[in-house]
């Protein structure tokens, strides 16, 4: 058994519009800046030693503004064209995917996939009840214990935290 903490971020805040389509969408200041908020809060947590990336463009900056705000250059980075708007059945298989070696593993994606994966997981109806989605540049963190990440399944002995807004982050 091993401690592990799952961590999904959304994307900053991107332009409205790109020539090569939504995928191609940069972030925009407010977007650099809520990455930037997010960061640094998500400094009080274990380092992701594994990022694994949507492909687009604005996940792909914000995997970038993270690995240089946290010092993580010998983090081990992976883009999946399969997170593009992935569901969040796929965002489980992806997780499942992962090397069981790397204990602390940050996602980087879309909504609405990412927030009905938290909502999934919430493990009680209160928290189901009170959670209103991820925002942009909106994480949720796990702590937990498990042999592997096929085993992630919040029980009454995990950590959770969260930012609705970067600058609001509480822990549950």
């Amino acid at each position: 058994m091993m401690q592990r903490r799952l961590t999904l971020l959304r994307h900053g805040h991107a332009e409205v519009s790109a020539p090569g389509g939504d995928i191609d969408r940069a972030l925009d200041e407010i977007g650099r800046t809520e990455v930037t908020a997010a960061a640094a809060t998500l400094a009080l947590f274990d380092k992701p030693t594994r990022l694994i990336v949507s492909s687009a463009r604005r996940t792909r900056e914000t995997a970038a503004i993270l690995t240089q705000a946290l010092a993580l250059q010998s983090a081990q980075v992976e883009y999946l064209p399969e997170l593009y708007l992935a569901s969040a059945v796929t965002l489980q298989r992806v997780i499942d995917m992962q090397p069981d070696d790397h204990a602390q593993l940050c996602l980087i994606g879309h909504n609405p996939g990412l927030s009905d994966f938290v909502l999934e997981a919430l493990p009680s109806d209160s928290q189901r009840d009170a959670y209103r989605g991820l925002t942009t540049a909106g994480w949720v963190s796990w702590q937990f214990t498990a042999a592997s990440w096929q085993a992630f399944a919040p029980d009454a002995n995990y950590t959770f935290a969260q930012s609705i807004s970067p600058a609001n982050a509480r822990a549950i």
